[in-house]
């Protein structure tokens, strides 16, 4: 009995042990001009864990909540204050290994934001952050579990296995979000994996970009909207299921599919430049590349950009440290 008991003992320091201890990590200090990353940055990002806190330069600090995934430019948490959010932290990735180029991302990230939400994409929105440091994003609410919500890419590489009644319904939501990100023509990290199918929700997110964002009308010297060829421009969804990885894409339902959301996009072009000239005609003057100059300068249309947009965006709008 002593000896069931000093081994039930010894399990029990051996659990407590192994149990590691939250942490605190200052990720970024102030600089001279711009803020300077830990010497051990990499090391630690890489290690974070739910329930570690990071601060940043301005002297913001974060409680991690579950982690929700990496991408190439970033790690995400949930906010353990505000399951509401997620923070997006910078993080170097064997595609992109540069912690210049990944700090960058938060810039661009916040800063396409604004142009796809105000072009129709449903996509989280950014709630606040630090250029350069951090974001503070809606949390899409997702359940990647199997069976559950899916990518583009396993639709397109197993839409033939899923019951008729949930593929056909994912293909009207694709169409729909086609016609809706219509007035898009080109997003520069535009792969199938960042479009997500939400089951319960019935519609498909986009939760990953880069500027550019090319708009799909173009305007002549006159400063007239020229459609022309513009109306036959691949959607952003046929680009990035082209970009796919599926060995489907030379199926005949991956074609079909293709050409029902060109279709599909080329109609709701031709209507936005028939009822919405106005608009048309400004989209064809902003990209997200131009988006920082043309805010400072007030000269987005307010039909495109809401009053809160300028202050939030103020904040991501200056120089990069090259470190």
């Amino acid at each position: 009995m002593r000896c069931t008991r000093s081994f039930l003992i010894s399990i029990l320091f051996l659990l407590a042990g192994s149990r590691v201890a939250a942490a605190e990590y200052r990720l970024f200090t102030p600089g001279p001009e711009y803020s300077v990353a830990n010497p051990n940055y990499h090391e630690i990002v890489m290690a974070l864990k739910p329930g570690d806190k990071v601060s940043f330069s301005d002297g913001s600090v974060v409680e991690l909540g579950e982690k929700v995934g990496n991408g190439n430019t970033a790690v995400v948490f949930s906010v353990a204050s505000d399951r509401s959010l997620v923070i997006r932290i910078p993080c170097p990735s064997e595609k992109v290994k540069s912690l210049t180029a990944v700090r960058a991302a938060v810039n661009t990230y916040a800063g396409g934001n604004i142009p796809l939400l105000q072009l129709g994409a449903d996509v989280p929105k950014v709630k606040g952050g630090l250029q350069t440091e951090f974001l503070l994003v809606e949390r899409v609410l997702l359940d990647r579990s199997p069976g559950q919500d899916f990518s583009l890419n396993e639709f397109l590489t197993r839409q033939n296995q899923m019951p008729k009644a949930l593929r056909e319904e994912a293909e009207t939501a694709l169409i729909d979000y086609a016609k809706q990100t219509a007035a898009i023509a080109a997003i520069a990290d535009n792969h199938s994996e960042q479009y997500i199918y939400s089951r319960s929700q019935k519609r498909w997110f986009l939760l990953d970009w880069s500027p550019p964002i090319v708009t799909a009308f173009s305007t002549s010297r006159s400063g007239d909207v020229n459609l022309g060829a513009d109306a036959y421009k691949p959607s952003i969804l046929q680009n990035a299921m082209k970009l796919s990885n599926s060995k489907a894409d030379a199926s005949k339902e991956f074609k079909d599919l293709s050409d029902r959301i060109g279709r599909a996009v080329k109609r709701e072009r031709i209507r936005m430049m028939d009822s919405e000239p106005e608009r048309a005609r400004v989209l064809s003057l902003v990209s997200a590349r131009a988006w920082p100059a043309l805010v400072r300068k007030r000269l987005v249309n307010p039909m495109l950009t809401e009053a809160p947009c300028y202050e939030q965006f103020a904040r991501f709008t200056g120089p990069i440290k090259r470190n």
